[in-house]
């Protein structure tokens, strides 16, 4: 059995932000970046 992290309840843009650092080899970090990129154009 593996150890999980505890689930977290992501609703704002900072909380995205704050799993994302937590988290940054994830295909989440990844869809966060690329969103992120897309917004500044």
């Amino acid at each position: 059995m593996r150890d999980l992290p505890v689930l977290r309840d992501v609703d704002s843009a900072a909380d995205a932000a704050a799993v994302a650092a937590e988290a940054t080899h994830t295909r989440f970090a990844a869809e966060l970046a690329r969103l992120a990129r897309a917004g500044r154009r």
